[in-house]
């Protein structure tokens, strides 16, 4: 408190310089007392000297450490240190601020590599601490992006701000084409003629389109990426195909999509190979006066000729005699039995047809029914070496058509929602081994069916059933001996065939009569001939013996 009220005296009489001159002398002396060490501090506080005051007591704490005797409290200074420090730090960062400048750079996208003479700085965003007043070479790297370099002059106390949207590198495209000549475009804009080749594109996802007068057109996605050549070669397909129709009567005509386009003249001349037909789905017919119509679905495909038989076939009479006599069944015990023969025990391929009415579908079937079909009404099945379960059966529901092999617990079974008191033609397809292959038609349309198992699980049906040895095949019937379940109805023109039918084929059992003989066919029956009440098979052997009260009707 003497040094301080000692100091403070001296600025009263304006003699504070004689008294620093007095302490400095004294401090430099062998020996100091620390009192005029804090007293010589305390005066260059007083005139704002930071340094010089904390040199002073440094050389103060210096002592005291030293000579340990010496009674000082180095509190008293400890605090005014440490504020010393720090205004003499920052008054050194301010003047070597003025002395130095700095750069804040930001590109678009960021995370570029920022470089300063080739020195890395970091990643963009950044601003750096100061840096020595000059001219310098500022780099900023990305991947996939030009490189950007300036050439920079930091000033003193100055900040150089830089953003920089950097530009990606483009990548190129080579486009070709067989045919060569084809229009390109790019997101639909035109690009040019192939072959073309452009160098530099801007990256990104394009839509290409390849387009030709007379193909296909190619469209597809590409990318492009920076620095890279995406190249794209195409071979074109045409977008036309042919028709060759053979077997094709004199005077017929041939319509695609209810457009003529057979007979055409060209050149004087009438041909039966149609060329340059779009492709795409058709619906075909051939025509003429006094025969049976053709209708198909077809197919024209790029580059290939497609075939189709022409061949009409001249009304008959048949539509006339059909159904003039025709089997009787009335669900009650009624059926009819063909006995075990060798050629009936098909286990290749087999095709099933025939022509059912029934006047009630109210009437429940008796027993409970084949697979759980509460209506089941069986109309032809093959019995197996006398077991429960039959080897397979072909029958319908009021609602389904179906085809099953009780044996292994497998049917094909599609939809249909059938109507009393009309005539249906029903048929099967099916080759055994290939469940794929499996066709339902009602009416020559076919039905979308499924295999499933008795639970009703999908299934493949390539599964054979088992082998018959002796077991009948009955019409109206599944397993008369062992179930009772019976069709109610009519039943005409039953053919069975060891083959596969087309769909073609069975559609012409919708308007034309069967003549014999045919290959393939192995029990035809069409029920005009029923003598002691049995059957002809009009395909060869296996007559059918009626059972119950069956018959035969006008």
């Amino acid at each position: 408190n003497t040094i301080k009220a000692i100091i403070e005296k001296a600025v009263r009489e304006e003699n504070l310089d004689e008294l620093q001159e007095y302490l400095e002398t004294e401090a430099k002396k062998e020996k100091v007392p620390p009192q005029i060490l804090f007293g010589l501090s305390l005066v260059y506080g007083r005139k704002g000297l930071v340094k010089e005051e904390y040199k002073i007591i440094e050389k103060l704490e210096e002592q005291v450490n030293q000579r340990p005797g010496i009674a000082f409290n180095l509190s008293l200074v400890y605090g005014r240190k440490d504020t010393l420090k720090s205004q003499i730090d920052k008054a050194e960062a301010e003047a070597l601020a003025l002395l130095q400048g700095f750069i804040s750079v930001a590109s678009e996208p960021e995370g570029a590599e920022i470089s300063l003479n080739g020195v890395l700085l970091g990643m963009s965003p950044l601003t750096t601490n100061g840096i020595k007043e000059g001219t310098y070479s500022l780099k900023i790297e990305k991947n996939d992006y030009i490189t950007v370099t300036k050439s920079i002059l930091i000033a003193a106390g100055q900040t150089i701000e830089i953003t920089e949207k950097l530009i990606e590198i483009p990548g190129s495209i080579s486009v070709d084409s067989d045919p060569s000549g084809s229009t390109v475009f790019l997101n639909s804009v035109k690009i040019g003629i192939t072959p073309l080749n452009i160098p530099e594109i801007k990256t990104g996802e394009y839509e290409i389109t390849i387009k030709k007068d007379k193909y296909i057109d190619i469209i597809s996605t590409v990318l492009i990426e920076p620095g890279k050549l995406e190249t794209i070669d195409i071979n074109l397909k045409s977008s036309f195909g042919t028709l060759s129709i053979v077997d094709l009567v004199d005077g017929a005509i041939v319509n695609l999509n209810g457009s003529r386009v057979y007979p055409i003249s060209k050149s004087g001349t009438k041909t039966k190979f149609l060329k340059d037909i779009p492709i795409g789905f058709y619906e075909l017919s051939i025509q003429k006066n006094g025969f049976k119509t053709i209708s198909s679905s077809i197919e024209i495909i790029s580059d290939q000729n497609t075939t189709i038989n022409g061949k009409l076939v001249q009304n008959t009479p048949y539509n006339n005699t059909r159904f003039k006599k025709k089997l009787h069944l009335d669900g009650n015990g009624d059926y009819g039995e063909i006995r075990y023969s060798s050629n009936l025990n098909l286990r290749s391929k087999i095709s099933i047809e025939a022509w059912v009415y029934m006047d009630d579908l109210s009437i429940n079937s008796d027993g409970e029914g084949t697979w759980g079909y509460r209506d089941s009404r069986p109309i032809i099945s093959q019995s197996h070496d006398g077991s429960t379960a039959g080897n397979y059966t072909f029958g319908i529901t009021p609602s389904e058509l179906y085809f099953a092999f009780e044996t292994i617990d497998s049917r094909y079974t599609g939809s249909f929602k059938f109507e009393e008191k009309r005539w249906y033609n029903i048929a099967v397809t099916h080759d055994f081994g290939d469940g794929s292959s499996t066709k339902l038609y009602v009416d020559g349309k076919i039905i979308r069916g499924k295999w499933v198992d008795d639970s009703g699980e999908r299934i493949s049906g390539d599964t054979l059933p088992e082998r018959n040895t002796r077991g009948s095949y009955y019409i109206g019937s599944y397993n008369p001996k062992i179930h009772k379940i019976f069709f109610s109805g009519y039943i005409d023109e039953l053919r069975v065939w060891d083959s596969i039918r087309e769909k073609g084929d069975i559609n012409l059992a919708l308007s034309e009569e069967l003549y014999l003989p045919k290959e393939n066919l192995v029990l035809y029956y069409k029920f005009n001939n029923l003598e002691n009440m049995t059957l002809i098979n009009h395909a060869g052997n296996n007559n059918l013996k009626l059972k119950g009260d069956a018959t035969i009707l006008n």
